[in-house]
């Protein structure tokens, strides 16, 4: 396959890869840029009460 094929196609993944249906971020931080994900799917009723936790683990201190 001749590099030229190669590169195009690389750069055709995003949109082979993409779900349809679902929206589509183009760039960092969202379609708007702003870091916000608009979905109308989502039930703030779920965060409420005690999180159910999956594990927990003692670490030794950190950096960041």
């Amino acid at each position: 396959m001749p590099r030229r094929a190669i590169i195009a196609l690389v750069h055709q993944l995003p949109a082979l890869l993409t779900v349809a249906g679902e929206p589509e971020w183009p760039q960092r931080r969202g379609p708007d840029g702003n870091g916000i994900a608009v979905c109308g799917k989502w039930n703030p009723a779920a965060l409420s009460g005690t999180p159910d936790i999956g594990w927990k683990a003692q670490v030794g201190s950190g950096y960041t």
